[in-house]
């Protein structure tokens, strides 16, 4: 056996199997490692490999996981499969993700009580945990993307013509995600930051379909979409408007304001796919 001393935060690496481990925390008669470790490369605690002898039912680690007597091992889960993900596999990654997070999040609180009370060496290890948890997100989420990948393979590539979309939304995170996720469903999205920009926008590309949110600054929804349905080019063009507020706080009647759906914030992706199919299809 080869034995060796190692710090807080310092790693032991394993080029061969390239894995490397690390220590994460360190407390009074326990040690808490991080693994980094391929996909395929089974990581047991010596516990669990005697229940799995009497069980035939071995708990598996694989990818970046951590083993530490003091924590329950994590069981496989059906992530680690390769054909395509069920609805089952997305309830698992909801709970999951949902898990890491809410670790994440009460080591922020301990992260700030101590950074307050002044004990550097503990909130460091509270950051090596926190860390850690963030890691295991990306790596649970990174096996479900490459099992979703896996099962499109064999898939028949869709022959709908590829939809023009307009994001409409002062909000840039808000913006920038919903124009990004547009693209992965197979949708050309260019963006406008407000209403102005939009007008401008049309004017060298016409979309299929604008979505528009209606409260912004310098020209907002009402404003802009009476602009747009001025414009005998966009005739065509379906508008989406998207709000928390109803067609009464705006003391407008969607179907006469050249609106062709109102959404609700916040949205429904998934319904707003099959809207937006519908509208492309019309």
């Amino acid at each position: 056996m080869l034995v060796l001393s190692r710090r807080y935060n310092q790693r032991l690496l394993i080029p061969q199997i390239q894995t490397s481990i690390q220590v994460v925390a360190i407390k009074p008669g326990v040690v808490r490692l991080g693994i980094d470790a391929p996909a395929d490369i089974t990581i047991l605690r010596e516990e669990v490999t005697a229940k799995a002898n009497h069980d035939e039912h071995p708990a598996r680690l694989s990818g970046s996981a951590e083993a530490a007597a003091a924590v329950p091992a994590t069981t496989s889960t059906p992530l680690a499969k390769t054909e395509a993900p069920t609805p089952e596999d997305l309830r698992e990654l909801r709970h999951a993700v949902r898990n890491h997070l809410n670790t994440a999040t009460l080591g922020m609180a301990l992260l700030r009580c101590q950074v307050q009370a002044n004990q550097p060496l503990a909130a460091e290890a509270t950051i090596g945990r926190i860390e850690h948890e963030l890691s295991q997100i990306h790596s649970t989420v990174d096996r479900f993307t490459q099992r979703a990948l896996q099962g499109d393979k064999d898939k028949k590539p869709s022959r709908r013509r590829v939809g023009k979309a307009l994001v409409v939304e002062d909000d840039r995170n808000e913006r920038e995600l919903l124009a990004g996720f547009l693209r992965m469903a197979g949708w050309e999205v260019a963006t406008a930051e407000n209403g102005e920009f939009a007008l401008q926008q049309v004017q060298t590309e016409l979309p299929d379909v604008i979505l528009i949110d209606m409260v912004m600054p310098h020209a907002d929804g009402v404003t802009t979409i009476q602009a747009l349905r001025r414009d005998p080019r966009l005739d065509g063009v379906k508008i989406f408007a998207m709000t928390g507020h109803s067609p009464n706080r705006f003391k407008i009647d969607p179907s006469k304001a050249g609106i062709d759906r109102w959404l609700s914030k916040p949205l429904n992706p998934q319904a707003l796919l099959r809207d937006l199919d519908l509208a492309l299809a019309g």
